[in-house]
């Protein structure tokens, strides 16, 4: 967390994303995708595949952090520093549901939420954004999906350049509201998550990792060009 600390610290603004095969296919796909993770400050892996598919091209880099893992320690670091955090984002009460577990174990956390989908113009939005700016949160997760909480974050960074984090955080609140949506032994949801989220959710999933697995494999497989 010493990296978060500096910029909370000295309130200079950071914006991180995350990588894994779902997101280099889209970033593949659409070329606005893979400017908005060039953006980002930091974009880290989420995923064992990004790992392989750097191995195959000599290049080593950490083992991946899911947001249903870190989660749980920026909780705990944020109750002890007494760091604000905003959570924007996934379906309706779904943030909030997830916040309430994470206030549950870390009591003097600190913590707003909101789903954050409001017609993208109106009184609505307007009063989204001005809730967030006067809760002065030391770190905003948008957890939108991909690519559409990389653009909120691009869209809103300079109105919201007093808050020092603003971090893209996808699903991370189901697995914290509803952690059966991680079915499995924990060496399948550490290794092989795909196939516990897969099974939890077909109707919703089986394209993207049906289909888009194999496509990110073979895009590995036949090309050397940085994605």
């Amino acid at each position: 967390m010493s990296l978060i600390d500096w910029h909370i610290s000295a309130q200079s603004q950071l914006s991180l994303s995350y990588a894994n095969a779902h997101t280099i296919n889209l970033a593949y796909e659409n070329k606005s995708v893979r400017n908005l993770l060039n953006r980002s400050d930091i974009t880290y892996c989420d995923g064992n595949g990004v790992r392989w598919g750097a191995m195959q091209n000599g290049i080593n880099i950490p083992e991946r952090h899911t947001g249903a893992d870190w989660i749980w320690k920026l909780a705990q670091e944020a109750a002890r520093q007494k760091w604000t955090l905003y959570w924007l984002g996934n379906a309706k009460g779904m943030t909030e549901q997830a916040s309430l577990r994470l206030r549950s174990h870390f009591p003097e956390l600190h913590i707003h939420s909101d789903h954050g989908f409001y017609p993208s113009s109106g009184p609505e939005y307007e009063s989204m954004l001005t809730r967030i700016e006067t809760a002065k949160p030391d770190i905003l997760l948008v957890g939108m999906g991909t690519p559409t909480q990389e653009e909120w974050i691009d869209a809103h960074r300079q109105r919201l350049s007093d808050i020092p984090i603003l971090w893209a955080v996808g699903a991370a609140a189901e697995f914290v509201a509803q952690p059966e949506t991680r079915p499995g032994p924990k060496w399948m949801t550490k290794h092989l998550e795909w196939v516990s989220r897969l099974a939890s959710d077909p109707k919703r999933m089986w394209k993207r990792y049906l289909l888009g697995n194999p496509k990110f494999i073979w895009r590995i497989l036949t090309s050397k060009e940085e994605i």
